[in-house]
């Protein structure tokens, strides 16, 4: 009976993770996934989180997340070098893409500019609100 109960508690837990909105998050400091970990989660979410945009391109070609968040500068790119490259699987309609930065004194117009030409749905600063993270997933 307990092998049963297992069983049906895994199957439950299954179920009640694919029925959640689930959010890719690429960022080259660790400190920035567990914080964006721990606001996803606690907006009733899900997340996968990698260091490497390479890794995270990769699984974006193995399924369609409900939302993409990186930061603006990575190792090797910026957000809006992989916003360009992720636009050709996903269109702007489709995935947002919200790139993060803890810069405070960027030029607003360069950056729209820049968000425009890449297919970045949106800016936000570093730790972003989780009422700013429910709004970044379209309802289903």
């Amino acid at each position: 009976l307990k092998s049963t109960a297992k069983k049906y508690y895994d199957i439950k837990q299954k179920r009640e993770q694919e029925d959640k909105k689930h959010l890719v998050v690429i960022s080259s400091c660790e400190a920035v996934l567990n914080t964006y970990n721990k606001l996803i989660c606690s907006s009733g979410y899900t997340a996968s989180l990698f260091t490497s945009p390479q890794d995270a391109f990769e699984a974006l070609l193995a399924g369609r997340p409900d939302a993409i968040l990186c930061d603006l500068f990575m190792h090797d790119l910026t957000g809006f070098d992989f916003a360009r490259e992720i636009r050709d699987l996903y269109p702007v309609e489709e995935v947002p893409l919200i790139v993060s930065t803890r810069q405070k004194d960027l030029d607003n117009k360069t950056l729209s500019r820049a968000m425009e030409k890449s297919g970045v749905n949106a800016m936000c600063e570093f730790p972003a609100k989780t009422s700013q993270i429910k709004s970044w997933v379209r309802p289903a």
